[in-house]
């Protein structure tokens, strides 16, 4: 029995020996040492398994070579023997092995339950954890503490840990958890006087999206399952040229990622978005001078698109074209209105005188050889009588010309005037029935 220990002892050093590279000559330490250093072994992960697999199945020292072959992988690093429960992403990942098998095969009714129960499993035993996305989570005041305000977002540092942590909570916080949380009284004025009063509160950035980029997510945030993250400019009509830098997760519905990368967008789209109010991010705006503004930064889940038009002038714009549009169409009212009613009065006019003209006579000439309506007159004599025109007798004057000169007057001039003509003469002209 010693014998075969010894003779075990040695097939297990022969089969350690062979299954190890010579370090480079470079690498070789000069004067005495370790038989075997651990940090020059480099093992080949190949020849191990195969001196694994070959002393298995031999009689008496076969578990034995094996067992020893599987020590010499680990101390030289050819493979590690922990165990799949040691770390947690080993943990994750056999836990969603265990829920795809289970999601694969079993009864219907009772796989349901089976998931429920591994999930739960898993939570305890810190292989996930299960979050409600239904439940707001306000940020923790030592995560906001520890936030600069005016400054950019480095690489680095506690403020750059903290900034992939409220991504990640954003990554798992719904749209609907945000919108019981918001507060409506807390404006673009607040947030840019007082930005560590309201620093971590929810609030609501409403407006024209301008521009909206993509970027990868911090390595952290990957590790949690984050794969998108999108920087959008929104513009408020009322706050003129004051933006908001917004970032979320996932893409809104009904939004083309056609604009992704445009440096602004001409269609008029305004969105929305609920998150954390994380900081004043300073920027440095285009424009010709390179001045460096500040804008709130807001992070949250996604956008909701509110409504879309399509238009090739700023929003600015708008109320100018609405304008003109209106008056275009009250001219033109007008004088569709003028035209109408002229057109109207001339065919009433037209009317009118077509009924008066119905109701009068028609005109009859005479005929052309008619009977005269008068006798023609005989030419006065020479000598005849008086040429003057005769002025009949007054009678009966007022008393005021009773013993005038004008009465007299009028009197004698009766008594001397001539008898008219008779009828034979011809002196007066007179109409002959």
């Amino acid at each position: 029995m010693p014998r075969q220990i010894v003779l075990l002892a040695l097939l297990a050093l022969a089969l350690t020996v062979y299954a190890v590279e010579p370090p480079p000559p470079e690498q070789a330490q000069p004067g005495p040492g370790p038989l075997f250093p651990a940090d020059e072994l480099h093992a080949n992960p190949l020849h191990l398994s195969l001196a694994v697999v070959g002393a298995t199945p031999t009689p008496l020292t076969g578990p034995l070579v094996t067992v020893g072959s599987l020590v010499a992988g680990e101390q030289h690093q050819a493979w590690n023997l922990e165990g799949v429960m040691t770390n947690r992403y080993s943990r994750t990942s056999l836990g969603a092995a265990m829920l795809v098998v289970q999601s694969a095969g079993g009864h219907p009714g009772t796989a349901a339950l089976g998931q429920l129960g591994l999930l739960h499993v898993g939570h305890d035993l810190d292989c996930w954890a299960l979050l409600d996305t239904d439940r707001f989570r306000a940020l923790p005041r030592d995560w906001l503490s520890q936030i600069t305000d005016q400054t950019a977002i480095g690489a680095g540092g506690i403020e750059a840990e903290i900034y992939t942590r409220v991504v990640t909570r954003a990554y798992y916080t719904s749209p609907r958890a945000f919108r019981q949380a918001v507060r409506k009284d807390v404006t673009y004025a607040h947030v840019q006087s007082e930005p560590e009063r309201y620093r971590g509160t929810v609030i609501r950035v409403e407006g024209r999206l301008l521009r909206v980029n993509r970027f990868d997510p911090p390595f952290e945030c990957q590790l949690a399952g984050v794969s998108d993250l999108y920087e959008a400019w929104i513009f408020n009509e009322q706050l003129g040229a004051n933006p908001y830098c917004v970032l979320f997760t996932h893409w809104p519905h009904g939004l083309s990622t056609d604009l992704l990368g445009e440096a602004k967008i001409d269609r008029y789209l305004r969105v929305a978005l609920e998150g954390y109010f994380f900081k004043k991010y300073r920027y440095k705006a285009n424009d010709p001078r390179g001045r460096e503004r500040d804008a709130p930064l807001v992070i949250g889940h996604g956008l909701l698109l509110l409504d879309s038009a399509a238009t090739d002038t700023s929003s600015s714009n708008a109320p100018i074209k609405w304008l003109m549009g209106l008056f275009g169409a009250i001219f033109g009212g007008l004088v569709i209105g003028v035209i109408a009613l002229t057109y109207w009065y001339r065919r009433s006019d037209g009317q009118v005188r077509q009924r008066i003209l119905a109701r009068m006579p028609e005109f009859e000439l005479p005929p052309p050889d008619g009977v005269p309506l008068a006798s023609p007159v005989a030419p006065r004599r020479p000598g005849s009588g008086s040429s003057r025109i005769p002025i009949p007798k007054r009678e009966n004057l007022p008393p005021r010309f009773g013993n005038s000169p004008f009465a007299s007057g009028f009197s004698s001039f009766e008594e001397k005037e001539s008898p008219p003509p008779d009828e034979e003469s011809g002196g007066s002209p007179r109409l002959r029935g």
